[in-house]
């Protein structure tokens, strides 16, 4: 879903979040990228990531798919070479490889993967981003992560920046919910991957999403007034049925449903949103 925001920006619908599934023998996988709004061609990079990072899950060992740096380090090494080979932009004269890439790669990175055999699941979360999770007869689970940007405007959270060792000093805050309420906040540095395992066999659902779960608002002619994350996060995934284009269909009907066209208020998201679900 395109953030209202980023079509005001830049004068046209397009979302820089990007995601790709995998689905093989061992393994059912999601990969999200959100692309940073200030870097003009970070959308093309989040493209790049998400397949760079599908094709590793599918073919590295997995001594080294899950080992997040070994991980990330592979990823952003390949998605950099890539880059070099589309000689993307093209149109840019007199410009530094290591400038063009770092530019392009201003993006995120966000795995979940689950086994088909055991029932496990890991998450890597490069960035900003959020993950829940409903485990069988239980409520929903949400965790949302928050990167600090520095005094300069730039991100150093980026997952190449942490590949580099470029990475500064300041802290992201993870805010786990189980309700609308908070219940529990702590901040960490950001040389700390968020890093989560779920041995449970039984989990009924897992997801991942960009931050834009969290940019959510309630839209009307006396101003906006922010939606909670977990009630959006439980919104998208209290469904019956959770195959093929059914999720979609009742996703935008929720949507639309969350219209009133008697006040002319709506929720509508502010930032660009992408999620993904294995249920």
């Amino acid at each position: 879903m395109i953030g209202t925001t980023n079509i005001t920006a830049h004068g046209k619908s397009v979302s820089k979040d990007a995601i790709l599934s995998l689905s093989c023998d061992k393994m059912d996988s999601i990969v999200i990228s959100d692309g940073a709004t200030s870097s003009l061609h970070s959308g093309f990079g989040a493209q790049v990531l998400v397949n760079t990072a599908t094709w590793a899950l599918r073919n590295l060992n997995d001594r080294i798919v899950r080992d997040p740096m070994q991980f990330i380090t592979q990823v952003i090494n390949t998605a950099k070479s890539i880059i070099q080979i589309a000689g993307f932009p093209s149109s840019i004269k007199n410009y530094k490889f290591e400038d063009m890439a770092n530019s392009v790669l201003d993006a995120t990175l966000l795995v979940l993967t689950r086994y088909k055999d055991t029932g496990k699941a890991f998450i890597y979360i490069f960035g900003d981003g959020s993950y829940f999770y409903k485990l069988k007869n239980k409520s929903l689970s949400l965790c949302t992560v928050t990167s600090y940007s520095d005094d300069k405007g730039s991100y150093p959270y980026f997952p190449r920046n942490l590949v580099e060792g470029r990475v500064h000093p300041y802290p992201y805050k993870k805010i786990k919910y189980q309700s609308a309420e908070a219940t529990d906040e702590f901040e960490r540095s950001y040389k700390d991957i968020v890093y989560e395992n779920f041995s449970s066999s039984d989990i009924e659902l897992i997801g991942i999403s960009s931050d834009g779960l969290t940019s959510f608002a309630n839209v009307s002619i006396m101003g906006s007034v922010p939606e909670s994350a977990y009630s959006m996060a439980t919104l998208f995934t209290d469904f019956k049925t959770k195959v093929g284009n059914v999720v979609d269909i009742r996703v935008k009907a929720s949507m639309k449903r969350m219209r009133c066209p008697a006040t002319g208020s709506h929720v509508t998201n502010l930032d660009d949103f992408t999620m993904g679900v294995i249920a």
